[in-house]
């Protein structure tokens, strides 16, 4: 099982700076380490679109 120093998570359904925000924490430039961040929506618009990396999972808010 995978350990994250820091959950992200995304609650609102706006693609306008999700993208942004998670790249810039994606880049290793900037200092930060992708296997430190989760990053978790309930949104499928934010999942697909985020989706190709492997630090983004889908939050089903139906299931609870």
């Amino acid at each position: 099982m995978q350990h994250y120093k820091f959950i992200h998570f995304f609650w609102h359904n706006d693609l306008k700076f999700t993208p942004r925000l998670f790249r810039m924490i994606n880049n290793s430039e900037n200092g930060f380490s992708l296997e430190n961040h989760l990053f978790v929506t309930p949104y499928k618009e934010v999942f697909n679109e985020l989706s190709h990396f492997e630090n983004v999972v889908f939050f089903d808010t139906d299931d609870l």
